[in-house]
């Protein structure tokens, strides 16, 4: 059941415990979970301001088992953008326009969004 592993971890976070029990919460239920994207992608927004590497491997992996999930493409896009990555994030953006086609924000809309946080 991935959504109590989801669950117990963000209970730690937000009890100010150690980040590494939530961590270890997650990668548990991903050992027990493997094919949960749902699972990937909280390890990802766990690790978003620390660890860019696993934020980008975790939603890359999430992206993999559910390409239907509109969140998924959104997040790891910010965080491309955040980091300067354009190139990749508007591969990304294409990628997800095959599942979404009818997402109502040009690539040119969201980039300037994220030049206008950058600057």
């Amino acid at each position: 059941m991935p959504s109590a592993y989801i669950t117990l971890s963000e209970a730690h976070i937000q009890l100010g415990h150690d980040f590494e029990i939530s961590t270890e919460i997650l990668d548990e239920g991903i050992r027990e979970n493997p094919n949960s994207a749902e699972l990937w992608a909280e390890k990802g927004d766990l690790h978003f301001s620390n660890d860019p590497y696993t934020f980008m491997k975790s939603y890359e992996t999430a992206i993999s088992i559910d390409s239907r999930n509109l969140n998924f493409y959104l997040e790891y896009i910010s965080l491309l953008m955040i980091d300067g990555e354009v190139e990749k994030a508007k591969k990304m953006y294409n990628r997800m326009l095959l599942y979404f086609p009818l997402f109502d924000k040009s690539f040119d809309e969201i980039e300037a969004t994220y030049q206008n946080v950058i600057i």
